[in-house]
């Protein structure tokens, strides 16, 4: 496929503290900074890029998976890594996660993180710069096909093929399948607004996890 995902390097975004004002008062691009782990933790975006592809190079399925564990965790109360959470009655063993995968990728680098900066950056932030860079290297493989499949009857689930079987959404499939750079763009958009789904109001909302799979002690 030729043409480019918007959504390509972009920096990841952080909660940034300010503590002087109060985020409550705030709307949402003064709350969430770009730049936060420039200053903080300059590392990590290198250490999620190489441990993504180091993953990808040894099994690219493992692209695909980090980005639907992404939606899984951002569609439940926003993008707060609650699905990497395991414990008996989390997210993570619930029965409609039974199959999601990719959760050593995480593991791997937030073990790394800690290492280089520790206390410093989220789990979310590493799950949501791990499905940007998974999505990179998939490259744009990543395509419009599972649209042209529904036009062929060849859904894999049956709730998908009804998007093409309904008339109120079928001409969105006709769309994205026929017009890639719209399904690239309306992708970096969905993207984003999964990362704004309940964004913390207050410091005391959120933690820096040391190991993603539990809360902090």
């Amino acid at each position: 496929m030729s043409g480019s995902i918007p959504l390509l390097r972009k920096p990841i975004t952080a909660i940034s503290s300010k503590p002087h004002i109060s985020p409550n008062n705030l709307p949402f691009k003064d709350i969430l900074s770009s730049s936060y782990y420039l200053n903080t933790c300059p590392q990590a975006e290198g250490i999620i890029q190489q441990k993504v592809k180091a993953w990808f190079q040894k099994d690219y399925s493992l692209a695909a998976s980090i980005i639907r564990l992404h939606f899984h965790d951002c569609a439940v109360r926003g993008c707060d890594a609650s699905i990497l959470l395991n414990y008996k009655g989390s997210e993570r063993r619930a029965l409609a996660s039974k199959t999601l995968r990719g959760f050593q990728v995480i593991d791997d680098i937030k073990a790394e993180v800690e290492k280089r900066c520790p206390k410093t950056v989220s789990c979310a932030d590493i799950l949501t710069a791990a499905a940007r860079d998974a999505t990179v290297l998939l490259g744009v493989t990543f395509d419009v096909q599972y649209y042209k499949n529904l036009g062929k009857n060849m859904g894999l689930l049956s709730t998908d093929q009804a998007l093409y079987l309904d008339p109120r959404t079928a001409p969105f499939v006709s769309a994205l399948a026929t017009q890639p750079d719209l399904f690239f763009n309306q992708f970096a958009v969905s993207m984003v607004n999964l990362g704004n789904i309940l964004i913390p109001s207050t410091p005391n909302q959120k933690e820096i996890r040391l190991n993603c799979n539990y809360v902090n002690p």
